[in-house]
């Protein structure tokens, strides 16, 4: 099943009576996401092999260090030229074997918060966040997507970057302010019209980020 570890701390400081600023810090670990990918991978451990891997497996060169077909009939199925590298694939029989639904992507998250608000006081208030973040993450490689796959399946650690989604840098501003006038303000504060006019506020919503990170 899909696991999440999450993690936050902060701190804050108030002064002035009616200000307060806080520092905290989100992390987010989400293990055993589901997905797929070629399972039929050569073991990068062969690499060091080098061009042996595209000579046919009856070479001479191949037999002599040791190579021979993985099982009976592999030369009836890919001919006498079938390469050592499908040769040493874990399902020689197959080009290629795609494990759908293994829970062995994930993702992690990172993030630095920064707020400063002013209470409200003197009709007016405001807030102020500041988040530098940052998600990695394997999970878009899966092939079940239409994606090619992790380059090395043997070390799927080793492939994450930077997610479709990830959004490094978000400003997010908002506001309260309450109509000077009716009870309790300094203009029309008694009578009728007060009534009618007063208790009003105005308030609205600034938000600006960075754009999502595109491969």
């Amino acid at each position: 099943l899909e696991f999440r570890r999450v993690l936050f701390r902060s701190i804050q400081k108030s002064f002035a009576r009616d200000y307060a600023i806080t520092v905290g810090y989100v992390g987010q670990n989400t293990h055993h996401l589901a997905g797929s990918y070629n399972a039929n991978q050569v073991n990068p451990g062969y690499l060091s092999l080098g061009g042996l891997l595209t000579k046919p497996i009856t070479d001479p060169a191949v037999v002599a260090a040791g190579y021979t077909p993985p099982f009976p009939g592999f030369a009836t199925l890919y001919g006498s030229s079938a390469p050592l590298a499908q040769a040493l694939k874990p399902f020689p029989q197959y080009q290629s074997v795609n494990d759908v639904g293994n829970r062995v992507f994930g993702a992690n998250y990172n993030a630095l918060l920064v707020k400063a608000e002013h209470h409200f006081s003197h009709s007016f208030q405001y807030l102020v966040s500041y988040t530098f973040s940052k998600t990695l993450t394997n999970v878009p490689l899966n092939v079940e997507y239409g994606y090619p796959g992790p380059q090395n399946a043997y070390d799927l650690r080793a492939e994450k970057y930077l997610s479709g989604f990830d959004i490094p840098q978000t400003l997010v501003m908002s506001y309260t302010y309450a109509l000077p006038w009716g009870p309790g303000q300094p203009f029309l504060n008694h009578g009728f019209a007060s009534n009618i006019l007063g208790g009003w506020a105005t308030s609205g919503i600034l938000t600006y980020r960075s754009e999502e990170h595109t491969s």
